[in-house]
């Protein structure tokens, strides 16, 4: 026993001590350097696809560069000591490419291609394939980001992780686009794939993890996993003819032609806590335009969980997440779907043991018309349960469950209920319809095929098809009381005088097959808490009707009015003010506003209240309350851009003396310059001033540049009060060079007329050049004085806003801002910059992309209340600021560029992450 521990020991010691780690710039790198260092890095793919790695090595792309061509990842990892491809050095993820255009020889099938080997993770790429131009022996059908295959190897492949990726761009040459060859295109972003096992060759793929990634742009599916042995003639068992134990978590699928995740063939697949926004998308001709964010195919055990779909689009399925053919035990369970064209519960032909349970569904099913053809007139279903199964006899679904799900639609369509199933069980449903919705009267049949037809104990409300509802001989028919508050599912939660609360049956439904195990070690058999949280306890609680099993909300009151601060506002154009409302009473039930603005050429305004300045003059922005139709207005001025950013006329003397008044020996020179055609000139004694007039409240920088005629020598900058007469502030230009010298002030409630001036009185030549005057931020805060501060608050130090964040355990401190000069950070016995300030991450939100161009999505997911984002400047200014309630967020960044500082107040947690904005 010593002997074999000693091995191990050994075979450790060795893997550790020559693990290498290699180095890759597409800048700077050479093919013929050592490549094991940054300062020698390789070149090319082809250079780091020759070589062969061993356990514990590590490839590194350099950050902000782009590597064209296939990488082949040669050689395996252990279960311990896996492969890591990843970054090194700052900036945006490296990206990964297999484009390379007729000059490369046509772009390749995958820009990643791992084959045959394991043990492999990958860590902060991106990875791209728009293939344009077809490569000698390649399909132009086909494209991959990321291909991992089991193709000629004789044993399993296990253990893969892909992390912090984006996946983007990933399209075939020719693409498939009739509709009756949809299932032949297969362009992933991530594909999976094991070929069909032989008497000689049976293996499968396990333990794939992707997680923390991001999808856009993809031209079908965004992860697909295959297995082509799943059939009647596989050879092996379940499990080897399926790749198995899969997990896909925290990923954001953002506008993919098809489906997000495609399990076909796998055993044990878990899905959770991922975003799938408009997957079926046409934002592209290359698109097929079809898809349900999630569906699997002859798989078993699959889990569908914590999910939000948004806007599914096709003509087909399309749906939030639908089973497909032959599957067995597949549980969709605590997912938000919203306005999916297809419906919501789909199940096809051969699959057993479906459970559709705690989800809320809203507004799925209004396609008019669907198929191939376009005249599948009932193609939107609020329920189908078919025994149809592609290119096969039909073959019946047995024991489907759908319960303790919240329907609802609030929009004028109808959906159709079809069922044609053996062994099915509906109950503890809200089915509920305003607006002049209907569900399943467009088309409802029923069929039992002599076998148990359940349906028990739902609520109906509205405009429910008869046919459906008969069948319930325990139904409950009331307005089940939602709240209405909050955004989403939240709004659907119940009040406590809900007839829905406690008036369920205590049937658990089908246990999950291996739940507490493996990939399924964080979940329980039966369900023991509700969409929102709420626990369930089957065996001594109480079972409420529909998702949410809590104790009921407050009622509350109703709106008796609304105001809005601040309700004067002058700002410039592209400025940014925030508005908040006060609804009251501060009980009542239903404070959902709405915000309008009368001249949207003047003044835009978001849903949260935040108004943006986009052209000179006047706007009202009016907020509205949903309960009563209670108003409230903000008048708004708008003054021209060059007045908000840079306040001077004729800062450069471009234009002569214009806007200057010149004292004493002092006019405009066309020599000695700085920039342009001109300089300011104060020949021995004299000034230049300008009055301007600014804004409350609001820090500003006064600079220039400034230069003397013989060392020695000096003159002044300096700004006055030209209302109460009061010095504000000088500096000195002493340089024979240009020299810049600023002023950063704070104005007050009013005397904002300034005088900006240049003087000298001592004899000798002076030059000015170039002033500046611009906010750096206009938000009314107090003065820091020392005293305790809670979290969040916000101060006014030397001109320079901060903000307090104390990211230990106690939410409230006090400090002397002494020598503050930036961002500060105070953590217990800790302050540091923003440049180094450390993330605190939460696994619910997600920040992408980063770095950005442009724009900032951050999907807030299950952080809890009203939600504060922020964003602030290395020198702790505050440049942004909005409130949501919505899960995710897009922010346009404008023309804001370098490192800044996010973070997300919620209504328990704080979130802050670095983000850079290119």
């Amino acid at each position: 026993m010593k002997r074999i521990i000693l091995l191990i020991l050994a075979s450790i010691l060795w893997t550790g001590i020559y693990a290498k780690d290699y180095y890759l710039s597409s800048v700077s790198g050479s093919d013929t350097n050592v490549g094991t260092s940054t300062n020698s890095p390789w070149k090319t793919l082809s250079k780091i696809s020759s070589v062969q790695l061993s356990p514990g090595d590590r490839v590194l792309f350099k950050a902000n560069e782009t590597f064209k061509g296939e990488f082949i990842v040669n050689g395996s990892g252990t279960q311990g000591s896996p492969i890591v491809i990843t970054s090194y050095g700052t900036g945006s993820k490296p990206i990964i490419t297999g484009q390379v255009g007729a000059a490369g020889g046509g772009d390749y099938m995958q820009a990643i291609l791992v084959e045959n080997n394991d043990n492999i993770v990958f860590d902060g790429l991106e990875v791209q394939n728009n293939r344009t131009v077809n490569r000698s022996g390649v399909d132009s059908k086909k494209a991959f980001g990321i291909h991992i295959r089991n193709f000629t190897s004789n044993k399993s492949l296990k253990n893969f992780v892909l992390r912090n990726m984006t996946l983007r761009s990933v399209y075939a040459v020719q693409p498939i686009l009739h509709r009756e060859d949809f299932d032949n295109l297969e362009v992933s972003a991530i594909r999976v794939y094991n070929l069909p096992n032989t008497q000689d060759k049976v293996r499968n793929i396990q333990n794939v993890l992707v997680e923390d990634s991001y999808f856009t742009d993809i031209q079908r599916l965004g992860v697909h996993f295959k297995h082509d042995g799943a059939n009647a003639d596989g050879v092996g068992t379940d499990k080897m003819n399926r790749i198995q134990d899969v997990v896909v978590r925290n990923c954001t699928f953002d506008h993919l032609g098809g489906s997000s995740v495609l399990p076909q063939q796998t055993y044990n697949c878990l899905i959770e806590h991922n975003m799938f926004d408009h997957p079926g998308a046409s934002t592209d001709p290359r698109m097929p335009g079809r898809g349900s964010a999630v569906w699997n195919w002859h798989s078993i055990n699959t889990v569908v969980q914590y999910n939000s779909c948004i806007s599914s689009r096709g003509y087909l399925d399309s749906h939030g997440a639908h089973v497909d053919n032959e599957n067995d035990y597949t549980f969709i369970q605590y997912n938000y779907m919203i306005d999916c064209e297809g419906g919501f519960v789909e199940i096809l032909g051969g699959s057993n043991h479906s459970v559709y349970r705690f989800n809320v569904s809203v507004n799925d099913g209004w396609r008019d018309g669907g198929g191939v053809t376009g005249s599948w007139w009932n193609s939107n279903h609020t329920i189908w349960i078919t025994p149809d199964i592609m290119n096969k006899a039909p073959d019946l679904c047995e024991v489907n469950y759908i319960y303790n799900n919240t329907m609802v639609l609030d929009k004028n369509f109808e959906t159709c209920i079809e069922i044609d199933a053996k062994d099915t069980h509906i109950f503890n449903n809200i089915f509920y319809t305003t607006n002049g919705g209907g569900i399943g009267t467009k088309h409802t049949v029923i069929k039992t095929n002599n076998a148990p037809f359940v349906v028990d104990n739902n609520l109906y409300f509205g405009n429910i098809d008869s046919r459906f509802s008969g069948y319930d001989n325990n139904q409950v028919n009331a307005n089940p009381s939602f709240t209405n508050t909050g955004t989403g599912a939240d709004k659907y939660q119940l009040n406590s005088d809900s007839p829905a609360l406690q008036k369920g049956i205590k049937n658990p439904g089908p246990a999950i097959p291996g739940a507490g195990t493996g990939i399924f070690a964080g979940l329980t058999p039966y369900p023991t808490q509700d969409y929102y949280g709420n626990p369930v306890d089957y065996a001594s609680g109480n079972i409420s009707i529909g998702a949410y099993n809590g104790a009921g909300n407050s009622a509350g009151e109703s709106v008796s009015g609304v105001s809005v601060t601040p309700s004067q506002v002058t700002i410039n154009v592209g400025q940014t003010v925030d508005l908040d409302e006060t609804v009251e009473p501060a009980n009542a039930v239903n404070k959902q506003v709405s915000w309008t603005s009368s001249n949207s050429n003047v003044a835009t305004v978001s849903n949260s209240g935040l108004v943006t300045a986009v052209g000179v003059g006047s706007a009202t922005i009016t907020v509205n309350t949903l309960d009563g139709n209670y108003t409230a207005t903000a008048n708004i001025t708008v003054q021209s851009e060059s007045v908000g950013s840079d306040m001077i006329l004729n800062p450069g003397f471009e234009s002569g003396s214009t806007s200057w008044t010149f004292n004493g020996s002092s006019s405009v020179v066309s020599n000695n310059q700085r920039s342009g055609s001109n300089a300011g000139y104060i020949n021995g004694s004299g000034g230049i001033v300008q009055i301007v007039n600014l804004m409350a409240n609001t820090t500003y920088e006064l600079s220039a540049y400034g230069k003397v005629g013989q060392a020695g020598q000096s003159f002044y900058l300096g700004l006055t009060n030209e209302s109460t007469g009061n010095f504000i502030e000088n500096r000195l230009f002493t340089t024979t060079s240009y020299q810049a010298q600023s002023i950063t002030f704070t104005t007050g409630n009013s005397n904002l007329q300034y005088r900006i001036w240049s003087w000298n009185d001592e004899g000798g030549a002076y030059y000015i050049d170039d002033f500046t005057l611009t906010i750096l931020s206009d938000t009314t805060v107090p003065e820091w004085e020392p005293k305790a501060y809670p979290h969040g608050a916000q101060v006014m130090y030397n001109g320079i806003l901060y903000e307090v964040v104390w990211s230990s355990g106690i939410k409230t401190g006090s400090c002397v801002p002494s020598s503050c000069s930036g961002w500060k950070e105070v953590s217990t016995n800790n302050t540091s910059s923003a440049r180094n300030i450390t993330n605190q991450t939460n696994s619910n939100i997600q920040v992408y992309p980063n770095p950005s161009t442009g724009t900032i999505n951050i999907n807030l997911n299950e952080m809890e209340g009203v939600r504060e984002v922020k964003i602030f400047g290395l020198q702790g200014e505050l440049v942004f600021k909005q409130q949501v309630t919505t899960d995710k967020i897009t922010i346009n960044t404008g023309n804001l560029k370098g490192l800044f500082v996010l973070t997300v107040q919620g209504l328990s947690q704080f979130y802050s992450e670095r983000i850079i904005i290119e």
